[in-house]
Protein backbone atom coordinates (compact mmCIF):
# COMPACT_ATOMS: atom_id res chain seq x y z
CA UNK A 1 0.00 0.00 0.00
CA UNK A 2 2.80 2.40 0.89
CA UNK A 3 4.59 1.52 -2.35
CA UNK A 4 1.48 2.34 -4.39
CA UNK A 5 1.13 5.71 -2.67
CA UNK A 6 4.79 6.44 -3.36
CA UNK A 7 4.44 5.45 -7.03
CA UNK A 8 1.24 7.49 -7.35
CA UNK A 9 2.90 10.57 -5.92
CA UNK A 10 6.22 10.31 -7.78
CA UNK A 11 5.40 8.53 -11.05
CA UNK A 12 6.52 11.48 -13.19
CA UNK A 13 9.90 11.68 -11.47
CA UNK A 14 10.37 7.92 -11.79
CA UNK A 15 9.63 7.99 -15.53
CA UNK A 16 11.98 10.95 -16.00
CA UNK A 17 14.72 9.17 -14.06
CA UNK A 18 14.27 5.98 -16.11
CA UNK A 19 14.34 7.98 -19.34
CA UNK A 20 17.52 9.79 -18.28
CA UNK A 21 19.13 6.48 -17.32
CA UNK A 22 18.16 4.99 -20.68
CA UNK A 23 19.55 7.95 -22.64
CA UNK A 24 22.69 8.63 -20.59
CA UNK A 25 23.16 5.38 -18.69
CA UNK A 26 25.24 2.32 -19.49
CA UNK A 27 22.68 0.73 -21.84
CA UNK A 28 25.40 -1.07 -23.83
CA UNK A 29 26.69 -2.79 -20.69
CA UNK A 30 23.16 -3.84 -19.72
CA UNK A 31 22.45 -5.27 -23.18
CA UNK A 32 25.77 -7.15 -23.27
CA UNK A 33 25.29 -8.57 -19.77
CA UNK A 34 21.93 -9.97 -20.93
CA UNK A 35 23.58 -11.63 -23.94
CA UNK A 36 22.11 -9.13 -26.40
CA UNK A 37 23.99 -7.35 -29.17
CA UNK A 38 24.66 -3.78 -28.08
CA UNK A 39 25.01 -0.84 -30.46
CA UNK A 40 28.78 -0.79 -30.03
CA UNK A 41 28.98 -4.54 -30.76
CA UNK A 42 26.83 -4.05 -33.87
CA UNK A 43 28.98 -1.15 -35.13
CA UNK A 44 32.20 -3.09 -34.54
CA UNK A 45 30.88 -6.11 -36.44
CA UNK A 46 29.55 -3.95 -39.28
CA UNK A 47 32.54 -1.62 -39.68
CA UNK A 48 35.14 -4.40 -39.41
CA UNK A 49 33.08 -6.90 -41.44
CA UNK A 50 33.33 -9.51 -38.70
CA UNK A 51 31.24 -12.60 -38.03
CA UNK A 52 29.08 -12.42 -34.88
CA UNK A 53 31.09 -12.88 -31.71
CA UNK A 54 31.14 -16.55 -30.64
CA UNK A 55 28.91 -17.61 -27.75
CA UNK A 56 31.66 -19.51 -25.89
CA UNK A 57 33.95 -16.58 -25.07
CA UNK A 58 35.32 -15.34 -21.74
CA UNK A 59 36.60 -12.00 -20.46
CA UNK A 60 34.74 -10.09 -23.16
CA UNK A 61 35.24 -6.31 -23.22
CA UNK A 62 34.38 -3.64 -25.75
CA UNK A 63 34.78 0.11 -25.53
CA UNK A 64 33.73 3.06 -27.63
CA UNK A 65 36.07 6.01 -27.76
CA UNK A 66 35.19 9.31 -29.38
CA UNK A 67 37.05 12.56 -29.75
CA UNK A 68 37.25 15.45 -32.15
CA UNK A 69 39.43 13.50 -34.57
CA UNK A 70 38.46 9.89 -33.98
CA UNK A 71 35.69 7.41 -33.30
CA UNK A 72 36.79 3.89 -32.49
CA UNK A 73 35.69 0.61 -31.00
CA UNK A 74 38.22 -1.60 -29.23
CA UNK A 75 37.82 -4.80 -27.32
CA UNK A 76 39.05 -8.26 -26.52
CA UNK A 77 37.98 -11.74 -25.53
CA UNK A 78 39.38 -15.17 -24.73
CA UNK A 79 38.27 -18.54 -26.06
CA UNK A 80 39.51 -21.96 -27.12
CA UNK A 81 41.87 -21.79 -30.14
CA UNK A 82 39.43 -23.65 -32.42
CA UNK A 83 36.65 -21.16 -31.58
CA UNK A 84 38.90 -18.21 -32.42
CA UNK A 85 40.14 -19.84 -35.65
CA UNK A 86 36.56 -20.58 -36.77
CA UNK A 87 35.52 -16.99 -35.98
CA UNK A 88 38.42 -15.59 -38.00
CA UNK A 89 37.55 -17.85 -40.97
CA UNK A 90 33.89 -16.77 -40.87
CA UNK A 91 34.76 -13.03 -40.77
CA UNK A 92 34.83 -11.58 -44.30
CA UNK A 93 36.89 -8.54 -43.26
CA UNK A 94 39.87 -10.55 -42.00
CA UNK A 95 42.87 -10.52 -44.30
CA UNK A 96 45.84 -12.83 -44.16
CA UNK A 97 47.58 -12.66 -40.78
CA UNK A 98 51.16 -11.58 -40.31
CA UNK A 99 53.22 -13.29 -37.63
CA UNK A 100 56.64 -14.55 -36.75
CA UNK A 101 56.99 -17.76 -34.72
CA UNK A 102 56.20 -17.19 -31.04
CA UNK A 103 54.65 -13.74 -31.53
CA UNK A 104 51.16 -12.29 -31.84
CA UNK A 105 49.43 -12.64 -35.20
CA UNK A 106 48.10 -9.36 -36.55
CA UNK A 107 45.28 -9.28 -39.10
CA UNK A 108 44.52 -6.07 -40.98
CA UNK A 109 40.83 -5.70 -41.65
CA UNK A 110 39.14 -4.89 -44.94
CA UNK A 111 36.68 -2.44 -43.42
CA UNK A 112 33.19 -1.53 -44.59
CA UNK A 113 34.21 1.72 -46.28
CA UNK A 114 37.27 3.82 -46.97
CA UNK A 115 38.45 5.94 -44.07
CA UNK A 116 38.12 3.14 -41.53
CA UNK A 117 41.09 1.27 -40.14
CA UNK A 118 40.95 -1.98 -38.27
CA UNK A 119 43.02 -4.82 -36.95
CA UNK A 120 42.78 -8.00 -34.93
CA UNK A 121 45.65 -9.25 -32.80
CA UNK A 122 45.69 -12.91 -31.75
CA UNK A 123 47.98 -14.23 -29.02
CA UNK A 124 50.66 -16.81 -29.92
CA UNK A 125 48.64 -19.63 -28.32
CA UNK A 126 45.44 -18.49 -30.13
CA UNK A 127 43.45 -18.14 -26.89
CA UNK A 128 43.09 -14.33 -26.73
CA UNK A 129 41.91 -11.78 -29.30
CA UNK A 130 42.12 -8.00 -29.26
CA UNK A 131 40.45 -5.92 -31.95
CA UNK A 132 40.08 -2.29 -32.96
CA UNK A 133 38.27 -0.49 -35.74
CA UNK A 134 37.72 3.19 -36.19
CA UNK A 135 37.92 6.46 -38.05
CA UNK A 136 41.13 8.31 -37.30
CA UNK A 137 41.17 11.76 -38.89
CA UNK A 138 44.28 13.08 -37.19
CA UNK A 139 47.90 12.30 -38.00
CA UNK A 140 48.46 10.05 -35.00
CA UNK A 141 48.84 6.35 -35.72
CA UNK A 142 45.95 4.15 -34.65
CA UNK A 143 46.25 2.37 -31.33
CA UNK A 144 47.99 -1.00 -31.38
CA UNK A 145 46.48 -3.56 -29.07
CA UNK A 146 48.50 -6.37 -27.54
CA UNK A 147 46.92 -9.78 -27.15
CA UNK A 148 48.66 -11.40 -24.20
CA UNK A 149 48.74 -15.13 -23.86
CA UNK A 150 46.27 -16.55 -21.38
CA UNK A 151 48.30 -19.73 -21.15
CA UNK A 152 49.78 -20.00 -17.64
CA UNK A 153 52.86 -22.02 -18.71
Amino acid sequence: MIALKFLGRHWGKIILLLLAFYIFGPIDEIEESLGLTSSRMAMTLKWARLAPFPKDIKDYTIRRSQGIFHLSYTGSFSAQPEIINDWLKQSPGVREGLAEPGTNTTYDLQTLFEGLQGEIVVSPDHTHVSFSVGKYMDSKPRPHRIAPSTNSH
